[in-house]
C-alpha cells in the first residue's frame, strides 16, 4: 500500500499532503478506492485517526488529521470560527485583477440555502496558452494565490468560475471551450493545491506553520512558470 507524505506530526494531530485523486475519505456506502483516512489508518495502525477537514478528490496538498477525538474536535472549532489561515494556489482562465475579493453567498449543498463565503485572492503571474492555430492568440490564465476564509463546498471552484474565471481541469465550473483547451497543460486533474496553513496548536498553544508544494505535472508546470517570470 502506498504511504502518504507527513508533513508535521507531534503528539495531538497529523498534517500530510494528499494526492490528487485521492478523497479525504469515503463518505457514501459502497465507493471503492483508498481514501487518505483509510491510509492513514494502516499506516499507523498504532495511533486512532480522526477526520477534520477535507480537501476535494482532485485538490492536492495540506491535509489535517487529530490523533484524539477531543482534539479534532478543536481543530474543527478554529476552523469554523475561521482560525485557521489557508492558502491555495490555483491555475485559472482569464485575466483577473491583481487584488480582490470573492463574497458571493453560496448554496449549501445538501440543503440549497444561502451561506456566506469569502475568498481572497491575488495574481501571482498572468500567462498566454500556445496558439492552436498559427497566427492565432492562445488563451490567457494566471496562476492566482487564493485565502478562503470560510471553507464552504467547492468555494474557489464556485467564486472562481463565478466571477468569471474558471480552474483550468475543472470538470463542473469550466466552459467547453475551456475544457478542450485544459488539454495543452498535459494534466489530468484541477490546477488546485492547498499549500500553505497557519493557526494555533490547539493544545500546545503555539503557532504551527505548514507549507508544501503541487505535486506530479501541476508542479513542474509552476517551476516553469517561475522561471518565465
Amino acid at each position: 500500500m502506498a504511504r502518504l507524505k507527513i508533513l508535521f506530526r507531534d503528539r495531538d494531530l497529523l498534517i500530510i499532503h494528499k494526492p490528487s485523486g485521492m478523497k479525504t475519505y469515503r463518505d457514501e456506502k459502497g465507493e471503492t478506492g483508498l481514501s487518505a483516512f483509510d491510509v492513514l489508518k494502516k499506516q499507523f495502525a498504532e495511533a486512532t485517526i480522526h477526520p477534520v477537514h477535507r480537501l476535494d478528490r482532485g485538490t492536492d496538498g495540506l491535509l489535517i488529521f487529530a490523533l484524539r477525538p477531543d482534539v479534532a474536535n478543536l481543530l474543527q472549532k478554529l476552523f469554523r470560527e475561521e482560525k485557521v489561515k489557508k492558502t491555495y494556489w490555483a491555475l485559472v482562465w482569464g485575466d483577473p485583477p491583481a487584488r480582490a475579493e470573492w463574497k458571493k453567498p453560496l448554496p449549501d449543498k445538501e440543503s440549497g440555502a444561502s451561506q456566506r463565503a469569502l475568498t481572497k485572492f491575488f495574481t501571482r503571474g498572468r500567462y498566454e496558452t500556445e496558439a492552436a492555430t498559427e497566427g492565432e492568440p492562445g488563451l490567457a490564465f494566471s496562476w492566482i494565490e487564493c485565502e478562503p476564509k470560510t471553507g464552504r463546498f467547492h468555494q474557489i471552484r464556485r467564486h472562481a468560475a463565478e466571477a468569471g474565471y474558471p480552474l483550468v481541469g475543472d470538470p463542473d465550473y469550466a466552459t467547453d471551450e475551456q475544457k478542450k483547451a485544459a488539454k495543452v497543460f498535459g494534466m489530468n486533474r484541477i490546477a488546485l493545491s492547498s499549500v500553505r496553513l497557519e493557526f494555533m496548536h490547539p493544545t500546545l498553544r503555539k503557532p504551527v506553520l505548514v507549507e508544501t508544494y503541487p505535486e506530479t505535472t501541476f508542479g513542474k508546470i509552476l517551476k516553469e512558470l517561475e522561471s518565465t517570470d
